[in-house]
């Protein structure tokens, strides 16, 4: 699907992070794990009981509190996903460059720092090409040769449609503010494919 005529204006795109949508569907995920741990430990402590010599006639069923302590462990283990939602930056796209922004930081890569963007073949991850010699906002050394980083991933557990929109917008904005960037030739793991973006 093309991307509508001129979606993006002067001053950028701004993509929000979602964040109550994505932490609703990490948390559907928190629980999921919470409750197959449980059943995992009924259907094995009935699997026991059927297999064993004394069988289910002298065998009490468990309690709550002895079902609790690994779906309780699980759900912990697992709760960082659900908080990590929250911490989940808006994607920013201008004239400076690409941005993560959240609350108290924005991490902008500059335009003259990549070589090329992609998606991943679902469109479900944006993907950048950093040149060799560049700096990651993040990091304090520099690249000595070409990274393939994958950035920022869209839509959410729960609507996951709503990549198609946002792929179409990211393209359409790369195209505004860094013509010749953007290749739609799907980025795979363990292949890079490089293209040189014009000099801005």
């Amino acid at each position: 699907m093309s991307a509508p005529a001129d979606p993006v204006g002067g001053g950028g795109l701004l993509l929000p992070a979602e964040r109550v949508r994505r932490a609703v569907g990490h948390f559907g995920i928190v629980l999921t794990v919470v409750a197959g741990l449980a059943l995992l430990e009924a259907v094995t402590f009935l699997g026991v009981e059927l297999l064993s010599d004394a069988g289910m006639e002298t065998a009490g069923l468990p309690g709550v509190a002895e079902y609790a302590p690994l779906p309780v462990a699980g759900g912990v283990l697992t709760l960082p996903v659900f908080l990590r939602s929250w911490r989940w930056p808006a994607l920013r796209i201008d004239a400076a460059g690409i941005s993560k922004v959240q609350r108290h930081r924005v991490e902008t890569l500059a335009w003259s720092a990549l070589d090329a963007v992609q998606f991943t073949p679902d469109r479900g991850v944006l993907v950048l090409l950093v040149r060799a010699g560049a700096t990651l906002p993040w990091k304090d050394r520099v690249l000595d040769r070409p990274l393939a980083l994958p950035y920022y991933a869209l839509g959410n557990v729960l609507r996951p449609r709503r990549r198609r929109e946002h792929h179409d917008l990211i393209v359409a904005a790369v195209e505004r503010f860094a013509p010749g960037a953007y290749t739609d030739r799907p980025w795979r793991l363990g292949k890079p494919h490089h293209k040189a973006a014009p000099e801005r």
